[in-house]
């Protein structure tokens, strides 16, 4: 069976609200056998450790996970063998080498399993070179990352703990509460696998608002508020608003600037589609618009109809009912930056300056009337997860598309790489930290392991000022020579050319890995439009 079928299977399961276990279980059975995976499912491995009897929650977090474009390995710990799993590195749990691990508890020695939980994060017990496991420890009487009790108060703690199910095998937590304990869950494996989603588009008609704009009337239009307060507050935490409607825009934008209920205004919303094309064009126009893979959108629409339509033309794209969205883990991040906050903000001044790009007499009239400024830093440790989360998130243009966690970018700093961070501002607005490069300081030649750009900034030669700073910080140093390294991959065409257009001649191939090298002889100018400060 095809991934797209399994996927649809689970869907159907979710908006139902499928409880039953075995259900579940038979189609986390059918997932290994999957034939066909698209290019922008992401592959993880996730192991529970529990000190009660949670036999069952890997297969519905299994099969939950392809809802998410996400294809799940799992490992679950022998029972009440938490301690022994994590203090022996011969164990079968760092056999597996989980990229994320869930540690969930019945606690009453705190202490002690958050410092198994912190031996668990410093010793992966993964081989060098590997990005290291992330532990998300969850348990009664735990001040930690997800919060156990807080889980069993949301969902009826009479309902669900210490049943009847507690004499059949330690079964403390029931077995119908796994469906909804794997989807709380579910938000830490879509950012540890970097398919936290970027982008929410959305309907208007009874979706934003109650009632139909071109038929009843601006007038009698009633905004459904909390549903906009909800998606006001993904806004302030940096997810990208777009819309897609079929209408008048003349109507819908009326609406949206003048109804004094609305919670959401034209200012909110990077792009828009108003108009009366299938809404899977307008989606495909949107991601061509605003930059951004169609897999890092999320569609709202009430009718099932529309949300078909787009699911079956584009199914990288997740489409959801309002009613969904509440309970919707994919816009879920474990750590927010400062640039994730301004995320929305910038593309909303993307716009602006598209509209100021449509009426430059030239590009290059256009791009010094921006007044690029540029500042490059050494990052600090207040940069790290920055830094981390790029390696994560960046697809189209990221050279090598090495996936590094915080401890993996810290540990090349502390070995005295240059971990560069490159920040923007223009007559507009700020971008924030857009991008970043690790460089291993190998003598005379310098190598670049790591060479990343928001897709959202390309074009505008800020790619090309870092690659001028980091060439002249080598060559002051006493390199000789500079190399970049490319691996090709589905989704970063976009830099396949950077290297050549730089200056870089290939000098090999290593398993499927493009070298490149530049002559340091040869200064690397800046772009004349772009100022740059070194900080």
């Amino acid at each position: 069976m095809g991934f797209l079928e399994l996927q649809q299977e689970v869907s159907e399961m979710l908006s139902r609200g499928e409880s039953s276990l075995a259900a579940y279980l038979s189609l986390a059975h059918k997932t290994d056998a999957i034939s066909d995976v698209p290019d922008y499912v992401r592959k993880v491995k996730v192991a529970f450790l529990s000190n009660f009897t949670i036999q069952g929650l890997p297969e519905v977090f299994k099969a939950q996970a392809l809802f998410h474009n996400l294809l799940v390995s799992t490992y679950l710990g022998p029972y009440n063998q938490h301690a022994q799993e994590i203090l022996n590195n011969e164990s079968g749990l760092y056999k597996f080498e989980p990229k994320l691990v869930y540690l969930i508890v019945d606690e009453t020695n705190a202490e002690e399993t958050l410092g198994l939980a912190e031996r668990l994060t410093k010793e992966s017990g993964l081989p060098a070179g590997q990005a290291g496991a992330t532990v998300i420890t969850g348990g009664l009487g735990l001040n930690s990352k997800f919060d156990f009790n807080e889980f069993l108060e949301s969902i009826g703690r009479e309902k669900y703990w210490n049943t009847k199910y507690k004499e059949l095998g330690d079964l403390r937590l029931a077995p119908t509460a796994f469906p909804l304990l794997a989807n709380v869950l579910m938000g830490y494996a879509v950012a540890v696998s970097g398919t936290t989603k970027k982008c929410l588009v959305l309907d208007l008609d009874n979706t934003l608002w109650r009632g139909i704009v071109g038929e009843d009337g601006p007038d009698k239009i009633v905004p459904d508020q909390t549903l906009q307060e909800r998606i006001r507050g993904l806004y302030e935490k940096g997810i990208v608003l777009a819309i897609n409607s079929k209408n008048n825009p003349e109507d819908a934008l009326a609406v949206i600037e003048q109804n004094p209920e609305m919670r959401l205004r034209k200012e909110h919303f990077a792009a828009w589609r108003i108009n009366w094309e299938p809404k899977s064009a307008n989606m495909a126009a949107l991601a061509e618009e605003l930059n951004l893979g169609l897999d890092t959108f999320v569609f709202l629409d009430d009718q099932a109809f529309e949300r078909a339509q787009v699911k079956q033309a584009l199914p990288e794209i997740t489409v959801l009912a309002p009613e969904e969205l509440a309970g919707y883990q994919g816009f879920f991040a474990i750590t927010i930056t400062d640039e994730d906050r301004k995320r929305g903000r910038t593309y909303v001044e993307e716009r602006q300056r598209r509209e100021v790009q449509t009426v430059a007499r030239s590009l290059d009239d256009f791009l010094r009337e921006l007044k690029l400024e540029t500042t490059i830093s050494k990052a600090g440790k207040d940069a790290v997860s920055r830094v981390s989360q790029l390696t994560q998130r960046t697809n189209q243009f990221n050279l090598t598309t090495r996936r590094y966690s915080e401890t993996d970018v810290a540990e090349r700093i502390e070995k005295g790489w240059p971990v560069l961070t490159i920040e923007a501002k223009d007559r507009f607005g700020e971008y924030g930290i857009i991008g970043a490069a690790m460089i291993e300081p190998a003598g005379e030649a310098w190598r670049v392991d790591t060479f990343l750009m928001s897709c959202r900034i390309l074009g505008r030669g800020i790619e090309k000022a870092l690659l001028a700073f980091i060439a002249n910080e080598a060559a002051a140093a006493g390199a000789k020579r500079l190399k970049g390294e490319f691996i090709p991959t589905a989704k970063n065409k976009p830099a396949e050319e950077f290297w050549p257009e730089n200056g870089f001649k290939e000098v090999g191939q290593e398993s499927g890995m493009q070298v490149y090298e530049y002559d340091l002889k040869k200064k690397m100018e800046y772009p004349r439009h772009v100022k740059v400060i070194a900080n």
